[in-house]
């Protein structure tokens, strides 16, 4: 092995480490760098020796003296080995993605590869079919990352990822298995290269057809959260209403007894009966204090149901309540989304709090005025935060689990940003927008 032919192992490998890293970074959250080392570097190693010996071998030989079933058997551990160690997410979504650039990559190697052949092109360099197929991967990435961002399907996290798991592995087994047919045993050279070359193409297609599918088991997922959501909203709703109706009546009854109980209280103040004076005080004061959650906070039915009834909790639960609302303005989140928004983030803090047995408060301040909101909910917790890698888990289990990526989703919708702290045991989600 030459210097040169280092140099060309030591360029493509970078090459490819920057196509691969490009592509995982539109579905996948890179993990920090000491974290990543290992599965890069196991990459960076296998990649480089992998180029050598085919750079070796020679054009001629690249059909022949290779062995595409070890090769393709190691390239899908290598890569998966960089989707499990150098990112985070959920476990399928690591191992598919890594996965579906294998498939890729060796549908457009071999449709350069055997392309080539069927034209007559003889003597290339290997080098050549390497850029060959990097111009093509290249090409391809930018139009999956175009995809990815238009569809929004970059901050999709769960759904089941086996079955398309098992499409892809297929797809790959079943071009391997005509490939060692169609060329081991072949009568007609040429015309096993049309269709190697042909079936090498139908693959590329078959597996980006991965996407548009990924896109509506994402869409289906969503669809089910959304549907929970608005169940939600019209209960919240309802509730509101029969908050406000019953506030109204309790409003009426206190009026129409008041005077008897100004008189009553005139009496005992001139008898300086004041223990007597205090009791009647406080029950008024009771009164008053158990419909304070119908208020009207903001303006906003929506926000004033989720507070009205994030209120109730609180009472419920002995959570000690914090509340600073200051709204300006009409919002351009419609109710459907300011639900998610705030109503995920208020369950996730209930529910958090109530795992604590005491000293259980929460503070909500919410602040909108001229298009700018700021929205924080903070929350004492017992210390412990279920994660997914670099993903925190919501407090229920189920659909609940979609919580905090349905906050997400919306802040990056308008975007904004999510700010996500734990510190002295008081878990705080702060987000900021122009909506």
């Amino acid at each position: 092995m030459n210097i040169r032919e280092m140099l060309h192992a030591v360029v493509l490998t970078l090459y490819n480490v920057f196509l691969i890293k490009m592509y995982l970074d539109a579905f996948l959250e890179s993990q920090k760098w000491k974290q990543s080392i290992i599965g890069w570097g196991l990459f960076i190693v296998w990649e480089m020796g992998r180029i050598i010996q085919v750079i070796q071998i020679g054009s001629m030989g690249i059909l022949t003296r290779q062995k595409p079933g070890w090769n393709l058997f190691t390239n899908i551990l290598v890569l998966g080995a960089v989707g499990l160690f150098s990112y985070t997410g959920a476990f399928g979504k690591r191992i598919l993605f890594p996965v579906v650039y294998v498939s890729l990559l060796t549908a457009v190697e071999a449709f350069v590869v055997f392309g080539m052949e069927y034209v007559g092109v003889e003597g290339a360099s290997v080098v050549v079919y390497f850029l060959l197929s990097n111009i093509a991967m290249l090409m391809l990435i930018l139009g999956i990352k175009c995809f990815v961002k238009k569809k929004s399907l970059d901050i999709i996290e769960r759904f089941e990822e086996r079955f398309l798991l098992l499409f892809v592995l297929g797809g790959i087994v079943l071009y391997y298995s005509f490939y060692r047919l169609a060329y081991d045993g072949r009568v007609d050279g040429v015309e096993n290269v049309l269709w190697l070359s042909v079936s090498a193409l139908m693959l590329l297609v078959l597996e980006l057809c991965i996407y548009p599918i990924y896109g509506k088991l994402a869409e289906a997922v969503w669809t089910k959260r959304n549907i929970r959501d608005y169940k939600k909203q019209m209960e919240l709703y309802k509730k509101q209403r029969e908050l406000e109706r019953n506030a109204r009546e309790e409003i009426a009854r206190i009026r129409h007894d008041l005077k008897q109980e100004l008189v009553y209280l005139t009496y005992l103040l001139q008898c300086q009966e004041y223990e007597k004076m205090k009791v009647v005080l406080d029950s008024l004061y009771g009164d008053l204090q158990g419909n304070c959650y119908a208020e009207d906070r903001s303006g906003n039915l929506a926000l004033d149901a989720l507070l009205n009834h994030l209120t109730q909790e609180t009472i419920t639960y002995a959570i000690e309540l914090d509340l600073n609302i200051d709204v300006n303005g009409e919002m351009k989140l419609d109710d459907i989304e300011l639900c998610a928004l705030a109503g995920n983030l208020f369950d996730n803090a209930v529910e958090a709090s109530k795992k604590i047995p005491e000293e259980r408060k929460i503070w909500v301040s919410f602040s909108y005025e001229k298009g700018y909101l700021c929205f924080q909910v903070k929350n004492r917790y017992n210390g412990k935060i279920q994660r997914d890698g670099k993903t925190i888990k919501s407090a229920k289990e189920g659909l609940h689990g979609f919580g905090l990526l349905s906050v997400k989703k919306i802040v990056h919708k308008y975007h904004g940003n999510m700010e996500i702290l734990e510190k002295n045991k008081i878990f705080s989600v702060k987000i900021t927008a122009f909506c």
